[in-house]
């Protein structure tokens, strides 16, 4: 809305101007997300879980990591390492002997590792 952008004969400030509202509402909608999550756990009482309903949340969970394995998206290797790190608690010191690669490396892959599961996680069937 400047008139220094609008000066420009180029399409370079237009294309960044674009760039920046995308990201404002990509931004925007996951906000938008957690503030959704955080409010149907207000509303919702402070149960402890059934011994059903854990059950069947473990089922599922392990039936979508063997089919991300299945269809190439893991490998077993990368499944060992989420379930180590996030189900059993291990510690990036512990990785360091077994593969070689450092406590940082180890922390980017099981970030690249999450992100890869929340996008085929949001997938729609």
């Amino acid at each position: 809305a400047s008139e220094k952008t609008r000066a420009r004969r180029t399409h370079f400030a237009f294309a960044i101007s674009r760039e920046v509202k995308r990201h404002v509402f990509r931004w925007a909608v996951r906000e938008s997300r957690k503030m959704g999550l955080l409010q149907d756990m207000e509303t919702q009482p402070c149960e402890t879980a059934s011994l059903d309903s854990s059950l069947e949340r473990l089922t599922e969970l392990r039936h979508f990591l063997h089919q991300a394995v299945i269809r190439g998206i893991l490998t077993e290797a990368d499944l060992n390492l989420l379930v180590d790190f996030k189900l059993n608690g291990g510690t990036l010191a512990e990785s360091n002997g077994c593969n070689g690669t450092s406590p940082n490396a180890t922390r980017q892959k099981l970030k690249r590792l999450l992100s890869k599961l929340r996008r085929l996680a949001a997938k729609p069937k």
